[in-house]
């Protein structure tokens, strides 16, 4: 029977996953796609269409309408733990288990500046020249 940690880990696992998907459809939504939802649906089975929507189709069509509060959270969880993902696996010792636990730490470690770049806009403001 698995451990405690075990599905803690795969619970944080989930809601990384689904918080990638949620602010990939809600973005795709507020840039006028017609079909957001597989964007990201996608998104989330397909690497690179993920990179594909961040480094190309993001940057072609300009967002419709301001990002909500619940689309900057799941943007901050995402940031946060997609970046700890690719940490523990290029960082970490090559044990699947200890990568996880390697994810975790990195993850929560990661929210703060993530909360500072995505939820509290500072990406914006860097990518506009910087001030407040």
């Amino acid at each position: 029977m698995p451990s405690i940690g075990y599905y803690a880990l795969l619970g944080a696992f989930i809601v990384m996953w689904l918080s990638v998907g949620y602010w990939v459809t809600a973005d795709a939504d507020a840039r006028g796609a017609r079909t957001p939802w597989l964007w990201g649906g996608l998104a989330l089975f397909f690497f690179p269409l993920l990179l594909y929507y961040l480094l190309v189709y993001r940057r072609r069509y300009d967002r419709k309408r301001p990002a909500s509060g619940v689309e900057r959270g799941a943007g901050t969880v995402a940031l946060a733990s997609t970046v700890a993902m690719v940490v523990a696996v290029f960082l970490g010792p090559p044990d699947p288990y200890t990568q996880a636990l390697w994810w975790a730490g990195a993850a929560a470690f990661l929210l703060i500046p993530s909360t500072l770049l995505v939820y509290r806009d500072g990406y914006g403001r860097l990518a506009s020249g910087g001030g407040n």
